[in-house]
């Protein structure tokens, strides 16, 4: 028994090490071949404050809580096409320069109302915002309910089941009803 288990640690150690010493240089590879476009501290500072507004911070821990908006990025990074991340990236220049004329200062600098309405008015596609924009937000968003749902923390939160206290009695007392017209032919 001590030889199994020696054996199987061995390999394994082995095995893990041998991989280990490859996954840089792979990482690396992929990603000056692939071209994969990334986030600046700017954009990442706008999706953590995005998220928040999203799902908020309650009793219990919000999008930002469960970093849910570090995962979207590295989902969106690694995972979603250079297209698709390029609209992203330029989504959040263009709220940083509306921003900027309307407000005089970028959007990570905006106070949560402020900010709160200039999402209201992407989401619903007003000007300067179009169409596509607003299709991208709501993946957006899509991405960062689904970060939220999949961490331990928020399925624990929102994917219970959580039994009515005391029970259900119901709002009619079945004696009142008899039994229905419908369950006389059954029997």
């Amino acid at each position: 028994m001590q030889r199994r288990i020696f054996l199987k640690r061995s390999v394994s150690f082995t095995a893990g090490g041998l991989s280990l010493g490859f996954l840089p240089s792979s990482v690396n590879a992929l990603g000056n071949s692939a071209g994969l476009k990334s986030f600046d501290e700017r954009d990442r500072v706008l999706m953590r404050l995005i998220s928040g507004i999203m799902i908020p911070e309650t009793t219990s821990k919000g999008a930002v809580g469960t970093m849910s908006d570090e995962k979207a990025l590295e989902i969106l990074t690694y995972c979603y096409s250079n297209a698709f991340t390029t609209e992203v990236i330029q989504l959040f220049s263009k709220l940083n320069k509306s921003s900027e004329r309307k407000n005089k200062r970028p959007a990570a600098l905006l106070s949560e109302n402020e900010l709160t309405d200039l999402l209201e008015s992407l989401d619903s596609a007003k000007s300067p915002f179009d169409i596509e924009d607003q299709q991208t937000f709501r993946k957006l968003k899509q991405l960062v309910v689904f970060c939220f749902c999949t961490s331990q923390k928020g399925a624990n939160q929102e994917l219970t089941y959580l039994a009515v206290p005391g029970g259900y009695t119901g709002s009619i007392p079945y004696s009142s009803v008899g039994s229905a017209y419908s369950s006389k032919a059954y029997y």
